[in-house]
């Protein structure tokens, strides 16, 4: 996406040469550089490629979400006086807009800018809220199998990390592996190193469509 093109570009024109852009490889963190006024974490808006978000609890990471291009990043949380402790990482190689915290409270204060950013928050929470309500609605044969069904090209889908997958989904790996075995078994799929094949794609959609619908 250009710059120009970007929601906010009206209202941060003025301030371009005191917002740098930073460009994240394929894998790399994305730093947490701190403002120099009070160590508060910057703020980013993605010009293009995706990120991924997990919150650390202990030793283990939780998955929050995943946001491409022009979405805001970075500890956002501390806008709403909470500490969330989430880190994030290029899924792809990815260009943001950084902002230290002076820029971004000055720009909060541009009624264009708070409603982009506010109207941006509330639909990733809305969005996120829906996946927190998808895991108790439906079963998790029908999630995994909306999940092929979305990410599959002529019926095969490069096999995925599976701790990674785990994550996405909210599954155990004990789950995800009798859930796959399962479909498996009763030849809606087949699986070998590289790739999950699709072979009875009425069944698997039979098993996914409410949860694609759901999300749409």
């Amino acid at each position: 996406m250009k710059l120009e093109q970007i929601a906010i570009y009206d209202s941060i024109e003025g301030y371009m040469e005191q917002i740098p852009v930073i460009k994240v490889k394929k894998g790399e963190y994305i730093t947490k550089r701190r403002s120099s006024r009070d160590g508060t974490p910057n703020k980013y808006y993605i010009l293009n490629g995706q990120i991924r978000v997990w919150n650390n609890v202990g030793s283990r990471k939780i998955w929050v979400d995943e946001i491409g291009e022009d979405w805001f990043a970075g500890d956002l949380s501390d806008v709403y006086e909470e500490y969330l402790n989430c880190e994030s990482w290029a899924v792809k190689d990815t260009m943001l807009l950084e902002f230290n915290d002076e820029i971004f409270e000055k720009l909060l204060n541009d009624v264009r800018f708070a409603k982009a950013f506010y109207c941006k928050m509330s639909q990733r929470v809305y969005h996120m809220y829906k996946r927190m309500l998808m895991n108790s609605m439906y079963s998790q044969k029908e999630i995994l199998a909306s999940y092929i069904l979305s990410n599959s090209k002529k019926d095969r889908m490069v096999c995925p990390n599976m701790n990674a997958l785990c994550e996405f989904l909210g599954f155990s790996r004990r789950s995800l592996y009798n859930t796959l075995n399962d479909l498996i078994k009763d030849g809606t799929l087949e699986k070998d190193d590289n790739y999950i094949y699709i072979k009875d794609r009425e069944a698997l959609e039979d098993q996914g469509k409410h949860v694609i619908e759901y999300m749409l």
